[in-house]
This record gives C-alpha cells, sequence and structure tokens, in this order.
C-alpha cells in the first residue's frame, strides 16, 4: 500500500496542497491574522506618503504602490545551487564556495531586480537621511535551488543576493525614504554562553571574520562582538547551541579551511537577590525610619526611576524581553561580617550574623 501511495499520490503533492486549501493567501493573513507583526513601525511625524504605505502592506497590493519588502533571515547557499549567468565571480580575497543569500517577502508593490532600493535596519527609528541605498538581485526558490527572475509581486517569497555588507541580521527594502522598518517578533532571547574563538593558524585571521560575519546574520541568536584587546567573542544561547555554531563555523562558512580554537566559557558575574524568613522582618523593614544612605542621594542611582524612587538604596531592574522587573532594596552589611571579610577571618562575635546571611 505504500509503495502504490507513494507512486500515485506523493507525500510532498499531498502536502503542498493542503497548504494551498487551509492555508490563507497573502492578502488575508496579512490584513486578518497577521496585521500587527506584518505592518511598519510608526514614524516619528505621520505624513500621507506612509499611510498609504502602509495601506498597500495591509492589502498586500502589488500594482501602483510603493515597494516593501522584508528580510527576515540569511542563508548561506552553494554558489553551484545558484542559476544565474551574470553572478559575480568569487572575489581574491574571499575563496568561499557559498554565499549569503537574504530570505525576503514582499509586502507591497513588485520587487525587481536591477532596481536600488533604500536598506532600513531594525533600529532605524526615522531620525537619520544617510540611508545606504544600493542595487539588489532576485531569485525564485525552487526547492534547493536559487533562479534569477526579473520581478518578485507582493504576497511572494524569494532570495536576495548581495545584502551582506550591510552587516544586519533583518532588513527592510523600499523605494521610499519615507519607510520605515517591519514591526516583527521580538522574543527577547539573548546569548548566555560566550567564548573567545581564534584560529590555530594566525594567517587565517581573515577568513575567521569573514565566517563570523555569515554565522552571525544567518542565525539570528548568534552574537559576535570585539573587545579592545582584540578577541572575537561568540555568544550563544546554550552549550548545544555553541558546539552546532563551532561546527558550523569551521565546515560551512570557512569551508572546512581552518582550524578553530575556543577558550573556556566566559562567565559574566550578576548580583542575586534574597527574601526575608518571615513577614514581620520586612514589615519592620519597610517602616524603618532609617534615613538614607548616602550612596543614594549622589550620582549614580536608577536612571530609570530616578531619585525619588532611590529612597534606602531601591533600584528597580528590568528582565529581558521586558516581560518583569525586579526592585530590590540594598542594606549594609553588619559591622562585624565587614571586619570578617576585610580580615579574611573569623573574629569573635561575628557568628550570628553570619548565620542571618546563611
Amino acid at each position: 500500500v505504500s509503495a502504490v501511495l507513494r507512486r500515485y499520490r506523493p507525500l510532498s503533492v499531498s502536502v503542498l496542497d493542503a497548504v494551498c486549501e487551509t492555508g490563507p493567501s497573502p492578502a488575508k493573513a496579512t490584513l486578518e491574522l497577521r496585521p500587527k507583526v506584518l505592518a511598519l513601525q510608526d514614524p516619528p511625524h505621520q505624513n500621507d506618503d506612509f499611510d498609504n504605505m502602509q495601506q498597500a502592506v495591509h492589502k498586500c497590493n502589488p500594482e501602483n504602490a510603493t515597494v516593501v519588502a522584508h528580510v527576515c533571515k540569511f542563508a548561506s547557499i552553494s554558489r553551484s545551487a545558484v542559476t544565474d549567468p551574470d553572478l559575480p565571480s568569487v572575489s581574491p580575497d574571499d575563496q568561499s564556495s557559498s554565499i549569503m543569500m537574504g530570505v525576503a517577502r514582499v509586502l507591497s508593490g513588485t520587487l525587481r531586480t536591477g532596481d536600488e532600493y533604500y536598506m532600513f535596519g531594525p533600529r532605524y527609528n526615522g531620525s537619520s537621511d544617510d540611508l545606504p541605498k544600493q542595487k539588489i538581485r532576485c531569485y525564485l526558490l525552487m526547492g534547493s535551488s536559487f533562479v534569477r527572475v526579473n520581478s518578485v509581486p507582493a504576497g511572494h517569497i524569494c532570495a536576495i543576493y548581495d545584502l551582506e555588507k550591510l552587516q544586519l541580521k533583518t532588513v527592510t527594502l523600499s523605494n521610499k525614504k519615507e519607510c520605515m522598518p517591519l514591526r516583527g517578533f521580538d522574543f527577547g532571547l539573548q546569548p548566555l554562553v560566550k567564548v573567545n574563538v581564534e584560529p590555530v593558524n594566525a594567517s587565517d585571521t581573515e577568513t575567521l571574520e569573514r565566517g563570523l560575519l555569515k554565522l552571525s546574520l544567518a542565525d539570528s541568536s548568534v552574537e559576535v562582538t570585539a573587545t579592545a584587546k582584540g578577541e572575537r567573542i561568540l555568544a550563544c544561547l546554550g552549550e548545544i547551541h555553541l558546539e552546532r555554531s563551532i561546527l558550523d563555523l569551521e565546515t560551512v562558512y570557512c569551508d572546512g579551511n581552518i582550524k578553530i580554537r575556543t577558550s573556556d566559557p566566559i562567565t559574566s558575574f550578576r548580583e542575586t537577590t534574597a527574601w526575608f524568613p518571615n513577614e514581620e522582618d520586612f514589615d519592620s523593614f519597610r517602616n524603618s525610619k532609617i534615613p538614607p544612605l548616602r550612596q543614594t542621594i549622589i550620582p549614580p542611582y536608577c536612571d530609570e526611576e530616578g531619585l525619588e524612587h532611590a529612597y534606602k538604596g531601591r533600584c528597580r531592574a528590568v528582565i529581558s524581553g521586558r516581560g518583569c522587573a525586579i526592585t530590590i532594596r540594598i542594606v549594609p552589611l553588619p559591622r562585624s561580617v565587614y571586619e570578617c571579610l576585610k580580615s579574611k577571618k573569623l573574629i569573635e562575635g561575628c557568628e550570628d550574623d553570619l548565620m542571618m546571611l546563611g
């Protein structure tokens, strides 16, 4: 039975038919299902041109509308998978057999190969007129192959070449300066595990830098930074993510031409919080008439809440993603505990104070 079904009703055809029958059209998805995500950020000053752009994006209008497209991710593609006779040859500095393609969705208008478009990064706020502008090349995704096309109308997904020089993980393209970046998603995830990466052979430093750039573009969860000492810090979400990123960096983004040496994980030290053992202690602390400490009446104090709320060492920390906040108060250590820490030995009469600290 399985052989008969594979012959007369392949799984790929069934899945594609199911998606076409049950999935909404691009216009309906933009207007009804994802009106907040597939929308442009609000500009600093409202104008008619932007309002028309926003309406065209909501309606997914492919004709007589401002061109707006959004590159949501980048992927490393082998040159052999790209069908384009005019694809630029490999530069002498970069002998890589792969290229970076941006996967984009056309939100309104018609994206055309050879036209120039303004590039809006995710942090663009509309206050700067110095916007990068460059020509693009559009490719149709045909399975694992990329075929060059002259135009892509609104509602379609395509690949765009030659955007990696912008060094942006997401890009919004438009033919008008009045456009704004797409709102998109904000998951609030931040890398936790950090290591220092360096090539075993010092002559492979430039190859490693190009590979790190491609890795950061292809994986939005990866962060690559450089310190004042020249160290290249690779930050990932966890140990498994770090191992996979190092493997991809060596085999894919550097074409297996170099060997990479990594350091031990770099640990970031943070403060922690402790709660009162009973409510009576907390009530007495909250209602205490002790005057504010000198450290709370001189800068720096909590920038978010100001000096008024810094009374008695109070400060506020916002969790990543702004999902919640922790407000804490800081109290000085007992004198006996301070003397123990300073002398690095136990002092007579400090046992009770140390037990209170846990």
